[in-house]
């Protein structure tokens, strides 16, 4: 009976410590996750920037060539 009194408490043990451990692991995740996201959203801001300003550019130079 002994057995399976240890046996049920180092399952369980091990059970909290997974549980632990998926839950950080979770966490992290969502961070990156989060970061990622920003990142991208800042590049596509930068790059909608330059292709305006890309746009700016030959609309001035095809104001010039009618002219």
């Amino acid at each position: 009976m002994q057995d399976v009194a240890v046996l049920k408490e180092t399952t369980e043990l091990t059970v909290a410590k997974l549980a632990k451990d998926v839950k950080e692991a979770s966490q992290d995740s969502a961070e990156r996750a989060h970061f990622l996201s920003r990142y991208i959203d800042e590049e596509i801001i930068k790059i909608g920037q330059k292709v305006t300003k890309q746009i700016e550019t030959i609309k001035t130079l095809c104001a010039k060539l009618t002219e």
